[in-house]
């Protein structure tokens, strides 16, 4: 869960390729603690870092309660740090600052998609100078949370995740998502903002397509940012088609994007050719035979073109594989994906009653003219700002760890 740089209180730290001290002692200052996991050499003596002798299991709940109580902090005020992709899974389900360090700048879809932390950076100091500036979130993330705010700058701080889409029998390419979408079963479902608006954009309701100009504005921040990386230029662009007697969604979006880029606006020859099954229902598999096929693209010629997919939330990747896929087969020498977010797997959170006890409660809103984020009970009676919504949530949860007696740790960790 992302919150500012300033809440964080201590950080755990597991590098299975080891680090330099020096860098992160940047960030650690008399009010800050580093717990250092595993064999590590160079750890200077001091009583802001401390050495943790590990075997196995971490994080995990029982380690975790032992920190808040042995610093005094809340699971908020907590940031875990590794490049190994398993002790990140673990962490995700414990409501504190997650960061992945990884050594490759692509990123296998398959494997990581639903799975996102809440920072990837390639190298610790990386996410030092990150954490510094205050860009901790992905560009979409950090762009939405500006509405309503005046300490965060409206700009395309942070990053875009790019993954690389790989699928047996079909070119690969590159999906770029903006950020992450927690479904209902995910528990930051209950406060994610972002998941929210991606919501109530697309239902019909007081904030029907509202948000439109927020996410046009995040998709011209991520297409510019990739051309500036790959020196591709885009020359088309289409969303993905919808089913029959759909209202194509992204109409509105495609016109705010060529306003900024000289694309083709291709959508209203790419179609879906016949009704298929929703794919909320379908396993992975089902899913790309659902789609298989069905998508069409009846417009001039694509030969040698490089064309721009846009989707909103993308979760096995088959819709736009076979998008892709129809593109490839008419002509086109490069196709990329941009979805404003990544749906997310749901956690195995240790205390899952937490997040009905404050759905039951509060109720993430938005101001239908301002489009600031805020919690009101289910009658209306009675609201709160966004943050302060957070942290009772994140005190809830801290409520739990507090109450979990104290174990036998040794034999997995010892402080």
């Amino acid at each position: 869960m992302v919150r500012s740089p300033e809440d964080i209180k201590v950080f755990v730290l597991y590098l299975k390729h080891g680090f330099d001290f020096h860098e992160l002692n940047k960030i650690i200052d008399d009010k800050k603690y580093l717990f250092v996991i595993g064999n590590q050499q160079g750890i200077p003596n001091s009583h802001h870092v401390e050495y943790i002798s590990w075997r196995f299991g971490l994080p995990n709940i029982q380690f975790h309660c032992e920190l808040v109580k042995k610093t005094n902090s809340s699971s908020r005020e907590i940031a875990y740090i590794s490049d190994d992709f398993d002790f990140i899974q673990n962490a995700r389900n414990l409501t504190s600052l997650t960061i992945l360090i990884k050594s490759k700048d692509e990123m296998s879809y398959n494997e990581y998609a639903g799975y996102c932390p809440d920072v990837i950076c390639n190298s610790l100091l990386y996410f030092i100078n990150r954490f510094q500036r205050n860009r901790l979130p992905y560009a979409g993330e950090h762009f939405f949370a500006s509405i309503g705010s005046s300490d965060v700058k409206y700009s395309s701080a942070g990053k875009f995740i790019r993954f690389h889409y790989s699928q047996d029998k079909q070119k690969d390419f590159h999906i770029a998502v903006a950020g992450r979408y927690f479904g209902v079963k995910h528990y930051l479902n209950a406060v994610d903002r972002y998941s929210h608006a991606l919501i109530a954009n697309k239902i019909n309701g007081k904030n029907y397509r509202k948000f439109d100009d927020i996410f046009a504005g995040i998709y011209i921040n991520m297409i510019q940012a990739y051309i500036d990386k790959f020196k591709i230029n885009i020359e088309d662009i289409t969303s993905v088609p919808e089913k029959p007697g759909k209202e194509r969604k992204f109409s509105r979006i495609l016109s705010k994007i060529n306003k900024n880029f000289d694309f083709q606006d291709i959508s209203a020859d790419f179609i879906c050719s016949k009704q298929i099954s929703d794919n909320k229902t379908l396993s992975s598999s089902d899913r790309a035979l659902n789609t298989k096929g069905v998508y069409k693209y009846y417009g001039s010629s694509l030969k040698g073109r490089r064309v721009a997919i846009i989707d909103d939330v993308v979760t096995t990747g088959s819709t736009l594989a076979s998008s892709v896929s129809e593109l490839y087969s008419k002509g086109a020498s490069n196709v990329v994906c941009f979805a404003l977010a990544v749906n997310q797997y749901a956690c195995d959170i240790p205390f899952p009653e937490i997040q009905e006890d404050f759905k039951n409660r509060w109720r993430l809103r938005f101001n239908s003219r301002t489009l600031k984020p805020f919690f009101s009970n289910y009658n209306g009676t009675q609201t709160i700002e966004y943050n302060d919504g957070l942290d009772i949530f994140t005190d809830l949860f801290d409520e739990k760890v507090h109450s979990v007696q104290s174990v036998d740790y040794k034999e997995d960790y010892q402080f």
